[in-house]
């Protein structure tokens, strides 16, 4: 999607996708994969799997909020959550650290947001 709207975005586009994915990213690390797998390090349960599947949940959210018009819709969106997440999680708990995952999901995002925002508030 990046590649597709990125040529067609302003600088305006490409400078709030940059502060979403600052500020989301981050926060969704701490929290998804920071805090569970830190209080359950011995319970891949509870530090792994719980976390993994309540982050492609929580994608469910703004997808239902609005629809974003962007091409795959809920499924896909929050599929694609669930299985980076999946990844990430498995990174996190494995290795007890949060910020490879945090740089790879600040890209992430930015590659996402810029598409979102330019489709929903720029096209």
């Amino acid at each position: 999607m990046f590649a597709q709207y990125a040529p067609l975005a302003s600088w305006t586009v490409i400078f709030l996708a940059l502060l979403f994915a600052l500020i989301n990213a981050p926060l969704e690390e701490l929290l998804w994969r920071g805090v569970f797998p830190d209080h359950f390090p011995h319970h891949p349960v509870l530090g792994f799997l719980y976390p993994t599947i309540c982050f492609g949940l929580w994608h469910f959210a703004p997808a239902l909020a609005k629809d974003s018009g962007m091409d795959g819709g809920l499924l896909s969106f929050a599929g694609g959550a669930f299985f980076m997440g999946s990844l990430w999680g498995w990174y996190a708990y494995r290795y007890k650290t949060i910020l490879p995952t945090t740089v790879s999901h600040v890209f992430t995002n930015f590659f996402a947001f810029t598409g979102f925002l330019y489709v929903n508030w720029f096209s």
